[in-house]
C-alpha cells in the first residue's frame, strides 16, 4: 500500500527508491536511511488519509504527533524487513540494489502457510467430483432410479456449479474470502455425506455443486490477493493442479472405500473429511480481501462499520 508497487520492475523499484531519497537529507553515497523512510511513509500516510476521507478524532496538533509516531513505528518494521531480506552490510543505510533485492526476494516467496490449506481443499473438492462415481450404480440400483432420473442426478452437480459461479464471485468480493473458504466446505460436506442417507440425491448434488463454485471463487481470489506478479504463477500452480489431482484420485478412492467399508459409510467418511478441512481453514486462513485503511487516529463512519447484507450484494 505504501510503496504502491504494481509490476515490481526494476524501473518501478528505482522510482520508489528515488522518492524515498527525496524525503529527507541525502546521505553520502546516495543511500536511503531509516529517517528518510520514516518521512516517506508519513507523506504516504497523509495521502491515504486523503483518499479514504475519514475524519480525525483528535485536534490537528495531536493528529500530527500521532501520525509522526505511527510513521516512525511503521518505518522501523519496514526497515527491519528490508535489512533482513537484503542481507545488507550496513544497519544504517541501504543502497538501491539492496532495496530492490529485498523487495524482489520477498515478492518472489511462496506463501506456503496459506497455499497449503487451500491446496488440500482443492484436492478434496476435486475428489468430490469422482469419489461418488463407483458408488452411484449401487445407489441407483438400491433406489430403483430410471435412466432419466439418474441423468438428472449426474447433471445436477454441473448445473448448480455453472449457475453458482457468478453469484459466488459477487458474494466473495462483497463479504470476503474466508467465510466461503469455510462455509463452502460445509456445503460440500452436507452434499456428499447426505448421499449416504439416500432419497435426496438431486438436492445433495446441487448443494455439492454450489459449494464447489463458491470455494473455487474464494480460492482464486485469495491466491490473487496474497500473490504478486513475481510469484503468481507458482502460487496458482499447486492449487489448480490439486483440483485435477483430486478429480483423478476420486474414483479410485471411492472404489476402495466402497469395497472396504460399504456404500453409505463411504459417503459419511468423505463428508466428515470436508468438515475437518473446514475447521482447518477456519483456524489457519485469514481474511485477505483488501480493505480501506483506517489509521488509529481516524474515526470510522457508522455506515462503514456495518457489513452489507447478502441481499445488498446483488444490488
Amino acid at each position: 500500500k505504501y510503496l504502491e508497487l504494481e509490476n515490481f520492475t526494476d524501473d518501478e523499484l528505482r522510482s520508489v527508491y528515488a522518492s524515498i531519497q527525496q524525503s529527507g537529507r541525502m546521505e553520502d553515497g546516495g543511500k536511503i536511511t531509516l529517517d528518510q523512510l520514516s518521512k516517506f511513509l508519513e507523506d504516504k500516510i497523509r495521502n491515504v488519509e486523503y483518499e479514504n476521507g475519514y475524519a480525525s478524532q483528535y485536534s490537528t496538533n495531536e493528529t500530527d504527533s500521532i501520525r509522526q509516531d505511527f510513521a516512525a513505528s511503521e518505518a522501523g518494521r519496514c526497515w527491519e524487513f528490508l535489512q533482513k531480506n537484503a542481507e545488507s552490510s550496513s544497519a544504517d543505510n541501504l543502497s538501491s540494489a539492496e532495496f530492490s533485492s529485498a523487495i524482489k526476494n520477498s515478492a518472489s516467496e511462496l506463501d506456503k502457510k496459506r497455499i497449503l490449506p487451500m491446496t488440500m481443499s482443492m484436492v478434496l473438492v476435486g475428489s468430490s467430483v469422482g469419489v461418488v462415481t463407483p458408488a452411484m450404480p449401487f445407489v441407483v440400483q438400491n433406489l430403483g432410479l430410471t435412466a432419466g432420473e439418474y441423468g438428472l442426478v449426474v447433471s445436477a452437480f454441473a448445473l448448480s456449479k455453472m449457475v453458482g459461479n457468478i453469484p459466488s464471485a459477487v458474494l466473495v468480493e462483497r463479504h470476503g474470502r474466508k467465510p466461503y473458504l469455510v462455509y463452502s466446505m460445509l456445503a460440500i460436506a452436507f452434499g456428499v455425506g447426505g448421499i449416504g442417507l439416500a432419497g435426496y440425491l438431486y438436492l445433495c448434488r446441487l448443494a455439492t455443486g454450489l459449494g464447489v463454485a463458491s470455494l473455487s471463487a474464494a480460492v482464486t481470489m485469495t491466491v490473487t490477493d496474497i500473490s504478486t506478479p513475481l510469484n503468481r504463477a507458482s502460487s496458482f500452480a499447486p492449487v489448480m493442479s490439486a483440483f485435477s489431482a483430486g478429480t483423478a484420485l476420486g474414483p479410485a478412492l471411492g472404489g476402495i472405500l466402497v469395497d472396504q467399508i460399504g456404500i453409505n459409510p463411504t459417503f459419511y467418511m468423505v463428508g466428515a473429511s470436508y468438515f475437518g478441512l473446514a475447521a482447518v481453514n477456519n483456524i489457519l486462513l485469514s481474511e485477505t480481501q483488501p480493505k480501506t485503511v483506517v489509521f488509529p487516529w481516524q474515526k470510522l463512519p457508522e455506515a462503514a462499520q456495518q457489513p452489507p447484507s447478502i441481499g445488498e450484494s446483488f444490488q
